[in-house]
């Protein structure tokens, strides 16, 4: 089993049923099967075979879903570049990856105009409207063939291109279905690309953002409040900076919205106070907050409803691990790759209450990156009982199994003879009269705040506040705006805002 069974499967079984909205526009799930059978000749037409890598740059729509699944139908390989790309990002993954086809729209045909990097990629690909047939089965893959490889973050130096084969997306298709247990007949908005693509083999109907995701600005939570009625969406996942904005904006405007009977939130940090917002805004849903990564989703989650209540003193609170993940505490280690016998890591366990890096293991936790050798994974760990990622951030774990989380293992410092973690200063920090939004880290071996002032802003009453924290003496610089990571919008982007 893979997504594109999973897919044929669905629309078998829901010919009938509408599988994406966008825009206004609807498409079934038998249209989508056929109009993705049309795009498979096309391909073939194209000589576009299996294995063959596809970079594909198309926005968030119902094209680039009969792109993807018409690429892994053909068994070729899509290389998946954000929406938010910039010319050297695209640019680097042209020389990473040994692309055959380069899949886009009228935009990324123009832009290919002017980027040489994309004009060498020796096959162009677009959705046809041409009258083809393809009647064949699916491409009978391997377990351990690639299907989507998607580029890290990678904030700082070359990113990882993240290798997902069927075997990973299949599993983590497996590990999400207890969170949208019950939900295969709600309409569904869904602001993340993967998470769309699992829908797909749910059967659920899924309705694309009519915002641009790559421009957070462009979003207006009452535009999109308006689209919940419109297509009586049920259920909706979103990165947290939709979900806070539309939190903020029910709250603001006394405004509840009782349509919503399921909500998750994940791809960054949800703090207490916008867990309350999201509660009061959507009271008939069941509000899930999800924390995982990139290489590991889910790793955990917690209800909405129980973040609401606590405080972030010991760190932000994220739940029970998830069933389908094996989790521990090990002591911070060097930037490098590691292998140890199974004594030596039960040696580097944290114990209760005692913080580290967080490091995950389960058959949904991605192993490799194309192109690199064991030396070069940094962020992995391998034992006798299989390979550890490590996630990079620092948590804890309290007498009921809760983790805690802290932020950026490589964000964290000490500082009069205390560890200072990232996650715990910003909330405090945006919970003094005058800053909106803060963070502290170090350079050059010197701590300095940094932080967006409010309309009440008072430099007096910060500097108190700062003092009753234990932070005197503390350097403080003050910017319009604080740099946020491209994806989601929502976690600070620390290597922007040491080269600001």
């Amino acid at each position: 089993m893979n997504i594109v069974t999973l897919f044929l499967e669905a629309a078998g079984q829901n010919p009938n049923k509408i599988a994406l909205i966008h825009k206004g526009k609807e498409i079934t799930y038998a249209k989508l099967k056929e109009k993705v059978l049309k795009q498979v000749a096309y391909l073939q037409t194209k000589n576009i075979q299996t294995d063959d890598k596809v970079l594909v740059y198309i926005p968030m729509s119902i094209d680039l879903y009969i792109m993807l699944l018409a690429i892994f139908y053909n068994g070729s390989v899509a290389v998946f570049i954000d929406e938010w790309a910039n010319k050297e990002r695209i640019s680097q993954c042209c020389k990473m990856m040994d692309c055959k086809g380069f899949a886009g729209g009228w935009k990324a045909k123009l832009f290919a105009l002017f980027n040489k990097d994309l004009r060498n990629i020796p096959v162009k690909v677009f959705i046809t409207n041409d009258n083809l047939h393809y009647n064949n089965q699916p491409c009978d893959m391997q377990e351990s063939d690639a299907a989507l490889i998607t580029l890290t973050t990678g904030s700082t130096g070359i990113p990882k291109a993240a290798n997902r084969t069927h075997a990973f997306l299949f599993e983590q298709f497996k590990a999400l279905e207890h969170l949208i247990k019950g939900t295969e007949n709600y309409t569904e908005l869904c602001t993340l690309p993967i998470v769309t693509m699992l829908n797909l083999g749910h059967g659920k109907t899924t309705v694309i953002p009519n915002f641009k995701t790559s421009k957070p600005k462009s979003f207006k939570p009452e535009q999109l409040f308006s689209d919940i009625e419109k297509y009586h969406i049920e259920s909706m996942i979103a990165s947290p900076y939709y979900t806070a904005s539309l939190g903020k904006y029910g709250l603001e405007n006394k405004l509840q919205n009782r349509t919503i009977k399921h909500l998750i939130t994940g791809g960054g940090p949800v703090f207490p106070d916008v867990a309350r917002d999201i509660v009061y805004t959507f009271p008939e849903a069941e509000n899930m907050i999800v924390y995982g990564s990139t290489e590991a989703e889910p790793i955990s989650n917690i209800d909405a409803n129980v973040l609401q209540n606590y405080t972030v003193d010991n760190g932000l609170l994220v739940g029970i691990p998830d069933t389908q993940t094996e989790l521990c505490i090990v002591q911070f280690l060097p930037d490098t790759y590691h292998e140890y016998s199974h004594e030596e890591f039960d040696k580097l366990k944290c114990k209760t209450g005692q913080h580290g890096e967080i490091v995950v293991k389960g058959k949904h936790v991605l192993e490799n990156y194309l192109g690199l050798d064991k030396n070069q994974l940094s962020n992995k760990i391998k034992t006798p009982q299989g390979l550890w990622h490590r996630t990079g951030d620092a948590g804890k774990l309290d007498a009921q199994g809760q983790l805690h989380l802290l932020g950026r293992c490589k964000e964290s410092f000490i500082y009069n003879t205390q560890y200072i973690f990232p996650f715990i200063m910003e909330y405090r920090l945006k919970n003094i009269a005058g800053i909106k939004e803060g963070t502290i880290i170090q350079i050059n071996d010197n701590p300095i705040i940094f932080f967006v002032p409010d309309t009440n802003f008072d430099i007096k009453g910060i500097n108190l506040s700062l003092n009753e924290l234990g932070l005197e003496n503390i350097e403080t610089k003050q910017l319009n705006v604080l740099p946020k990571d491209p994806r989601h919008h929502t976690k600070i982007d620390y290597g922007k805002l040491k080269v600001l």
